[in-house]
């Protein structure tokens, strides 16, 4: 399932399957009449991050496929002249796991901390080895990577990635969902927390049981028992 079928799955729990004139949507950016698609796709977003961390504390990895989350960039990605900054375009990461210059395919770059990284930095004797670190950066509002010493001339590179998960599920995103078998507990988790917002807590809080069982029945499914 895709990111925007999950959303119009979750529209049609809550029976919102109308526009304003009457016609049915059909597509997930379309309004329904009591739910907007910006506020829904919102809903959907950060439910299917709670499922995914509620996920990842039971241990449930079986029926999770993390796959997505890694990307290996091999064009287009560099290390940019004199600053040192890495490039991988408009993709957002939060994680380095590879870097591997394209000429230099073994030269090893070695994750350092910040407060190490700029103590080098700002030295003034020479570098001895290859580094990386990363900073957030507040003209772009997203984490970076900057790398030791800084080249000259661009340097192109592949780079393997891990990537936040709520970069990858967007509306026009082509990647399928990271839950196997477990769609309408991902359902769930959505419409319980629309109901939560409408204000009907008691289907919300019927929600979270039917939830809260299916858990368990994973978990004992995982365990055995």
């Amino acid at each position: 399932m895709l990111f925007k079928d999950f959303v119009l799955e979750v529209r049609k729990r809550l029976q919102d399957m109308r526009k304003a004139d009457g016609t049915l949507i059909t597509v997930a950016t379309e309004d329904g009449i009591r739910w907007s698609s910006d506020v829904l796709t919102s809903v959907c977003s950060g439910q299917l991050m709670e499922c995914l961390r509620t996920f990842s504390a039971m241990k449930l990895r079986p029926w999770i496929n993390e796959a997505a989350q890694y990307q290996n960039i091999s064009s287009g990605a560099k290390i940019t002249a004199g600053t040192g900054v890495i490039n991988v375009g408009t993709i957002v990461f939060s994680k380095i796991l590879n870097i591997q210059e394209k000429a230099t395919p073994t030269r090893i770059y070695e994750f350092i901390e910040q407060e190490l990284f700029f103590d080098m930095r700002y030295k003034t004797q020479d570098i001895d080895g290859a580094y990386y670190s990363y900073f957030y950066d507040t003209n772009v509002n997203k984490v970076q990577a900057q790398v030791l010493p800084p080249p000259a001339m661009d340097i192109d590179i592949a780079i393997v990635v891990k990537v936040p998960l709520d970069s990858i599920y967007t509306l026009d995103s082509t990647i399928v969902l990271p839950f196997i078998d477990i769609t309408d507990l991902l359902i769930d988790y959505a419409e319980m927390e629309a109901r939560r917002i409408e204000g009907n807590t008691g289907a919300a809080k019927d929600l979270q049981a039917i939830i809260d069982f299916k858990l368990k029945e994973l978990a004992s499914e995982l365990s055995g028992t």
